[in-house]
């Protein structure tokens, strides 16, 4: 059943523009981030923030998920961070992604609990958010909401792509969403190991980073309608959290604060990093459209409040750590932020315990 959201409480998603302002995709020459900003300020932990184009203007808005089960989105307009509660959920919400145009719909996908908290026992859901269309296809106020999945615990973790949607969690199994004539088609991909707690599309499918240690490998087998081949790449000493992925390497972090690198071709983990607690974060910097410059390859974020921006081996460049927050970091993503300066800027977005999610602005040199 589809519940409308009736409205926002800013004009964050709303069409108030005759057009779009023109941002030019000009290379320029970025510098890692000096510094943390606040984007928005919750009532309790923030569990995951996405970012995607939600309103068909240049650059992406910011979603993320807090504790009390408020979802929140956020922009840059007018020099400053403007953000708002645009739905309440009867259970906590873990993680979240945006839909890149699947289906040509925009929206978000939420994970978490159906009621309490993420420790609490009972069923998980997604919710799939899209918004609300008239006749002629245009967007209508607000936000539609409907539950895409209900599981039988926590569901943790989410990504999606131009062809589907993918869910996955303490229940095991691996879930893949994708458009069918009236609606989507749910496919069930395989079951997991461990409980899954992230997800990462890439490595000619996808990879779930498991609590148990196991990092697994999904890829389409010979039937299209059928589950998926699944496999254990390696079984690492302590539990996984988030990863990122491409076509030849794997990044994940871990609880033993590490963060490691698989790639088929050394058949093992090779550890890139380590942070005195543990991590929360992993992104491949150069696959996720950014420009940032190449010597600088990945990014995570720690319990220690810091994220890490690092750069290739032999690279001749030194980490650059940044506190971004005096609590727990959660989660970390990036986005192209337009801020009034005629061109996208490249960010880091963080969140976790403290109940703020940060924006971590790379630095335009040729200033």
């Amino acid at each position: 059943m589809r519940s409308p959201i009736l409205s926002l409480t800013l004009t964050l998603i709303m069409i108030s523009c005759s057009s779009p302002p023109e941002v030019r995709e000009t290379p320029l020459d970025w510098a890692p981030p000096e510094a943390a900003e606040v984007v928005m300020q919750g009532p309790a932990k923030f569990g995951g923030c996405a970012a995607g184009d939600l309103d068909g203007f240049p650059g992406d808005e910011i979603i993320a998920v807090c504790g009390d089960g408020s979802v929140w989105a956020a922009r840059f307009d007018d020099g400053g961070w403007q953000s708002g509660v645009i739905d309440k959920l009867p259970g906590e919400a873990i993680g979240v992604a945006t839909l890149p145009g699947l289906k040509g719909q925009t929206g978000f996908v939420t994970v978490g609990k159906l009621r309490g908290d993420e420790d609490s026992p009972g069923e998980g859901v997604a919710y799939l958010f899209t918004r609300p269309t008239n006749e002629e296809g245009s967007w209508l106020e607000g936000w539609e909401r409907e539950v895409l999945l209900q599981d039988s615990a926590l569901v943790h973790a989410v990504a999606a792509d131009k062809q589907a949607i993918y869910l996955a969690g303490y229940a095991k199994g691996v879930h893949r969403f994708s458009p069918a004539k009236g609606g989507l088609k749910h496919q069930v991909l395989g079951h997991l190991p461990g409980r899954a707690k992230g997800l990462a599309l890439g490595f000619g499918g996808l990879v779930v980073a498991c609590a148990s240690g196991d990092l697994v490998s999904l890829v389409p087998a010979g039937d299209p309608l059928g589950p998926w081949k699944t496999r254990v790449l390696w079984r690492f000493s302590d539990a996984l959290a988030r990863l990122d992925a491409n076509e030849s390497q794997v990044a994940v972090s871990c609880n033993d604060g590490g963060l490691y690198c698989y790639s088929e071709g050394f058949r093992g983990d090779i550890l890139f990093f380590r942070s005195p607690d543990r991590l929360r974060g992993a992104l491949f910097l150069e696959q996720h459209d950014l420009g940032i410059p190449a010597p600088w390859f990945l990014a995570t974020a720690s319990y220690d409040g810091r994220v890490s921006i690092l750069p290739r081996i032999g690279a001749n460049k030194a980490a650059v750590h940044v506190q971004a927050d005096d609590d727990r970091l959660h989660h970390l993503c990036s986005a192209r932020i337009e801020r009034g300066e005629g061109t996208f800027t490249p960010t880091l977005v963080t969140c976790g315990y403290s109940g703020k999610v940060m924006a971590l602005p790379f630095m335009n040199q040729d200033r």
